[in-house]
Order: structure tokens, then sequence, then C-alpha cells
């Protein structure tokens, strides 16, 4: 009776091994190896290639590209650009074992920036700054509480953040603005 379980489950692999690659529920890669066993189902309401469900970014770490949740869904992370990586604002490089240059701080999205959290709205003037910001050690105005949340995907942030200026996603600490 196990050997006839057994040989009916084996049976049944390569049925599922052998089906054909134009088969929408098989993603064939270059090599032509079926990677059916380790792809996500796509959950109802998730955005475009956004895949299991999620309530935090730390949920979707078990991805082989970068990624975070975005409307309960698990999404690829856009990969930030060099001249927007401060918050939408430029960064001059990339940490080196979390550390930046004097004047520097290293955020968490591993670039090196003029505040450590948020983009700096300009020098300070005789150590005053706008509404919203403190001069920090390096006479610059920088955010006074939180950062950015990444990139956002189709317009969308996850939960707390809003879409923003550079098409970034800004803490919503006042609940207003765009999601």
């Amino acid at each position: 009776m196990m050997n006839r379980l057994a040989f009916a489950v084996l049976l049944g692999f390569l049925a599922l091994a052998s089906a054909a690659p134009s088969d929408p529920l098989f993603d064939s890669g270059a090599a032509g190896n079926i990677s059916f066993l380790t792809r996500a189902k796509r959950q109802y309401g998730c955005p475009a290639n956004c895949f299991s469900s999620c309530s935090n970014t730390n949920q979707c770490q078990g991805y082989q590209v970068a990624t975070m949740c975005v409307q309960g869904c698990c999404c690829p992370a856009p990969t930030p650009d060099l001249n927007s990586a401060c918050s939408g604002k430029p960064a001059v490089a990339g940490c080196l074992n979390g550390l930046c240059g004097q004047g520097f701080f290293c955020q968490n999205n591993n670039y090196c920036c003029r505040c450590a959290n948020g983009a700096e709205a300009d020098r300070c003037v005789n150590g005053v700054c706008p509404a919203g910001y403190a001069c920090n050690t390096n006479d610059y105005c920088c955010p006074i509480g939180g950062n950015v949340g990444g990139q956002c995907v189709g317009g969308q942030c996850p939960p707390a953040f809003v879409c923003g200026a550079g098409n970034l996603c800004y803490q919503n600490v006042q609940g207003f603005g765009r999601k």
C-alpha cells in the first residue's frame, strides 16, 4: 500500500515537471529550469508584480529581489537613484560599514546624506532654520523627526506613509496627503 502511494506521488511530480514551457502556471528560467516550486501566489487586490500578503516590510524578506510591503502585498522595491537617495536630494556616496565621510550621515538606505533623517532644507542662517527643521552639527537644516520610507510603487506607499515629492514615501504624521 505504501509503495503504491509513493509511486503515485512520484508520478504526479513527473507530470508536473514535464509541463509545457508555454503553460502560464509555470515560469521557465533562461536555462529552461522550471521554478514553479518557489513561485509565490499572487494575492487578490495586490498591485501588479506583487505577491503574498504582509503587514510590514520585514515579512517580505524571503524573496530573491528586494521587496517592500505595499497595500498588504510584497512588491519589488525600486532601487534608489543616487540623485534622489537622500529623501529626494542627492547623496554623495554609499555608506561603508555604516560610516560616511565627515559631515555626512549614513541613512537607512545605505547612502551618505547631509541629514540623518530626511532631506536638508538648506544651510542654517545664523543657527536658525525654517519650522520643522533644526540646525545640525554640519550647519544644515534637517527635518525634526521622521524619515522617508522608500519610493512610491505605483503611487502607493507602506501603511502610515504617503507618496510625496520626488515619488518618495513620507511618514503621514498629520493624517493628510495622497495615498
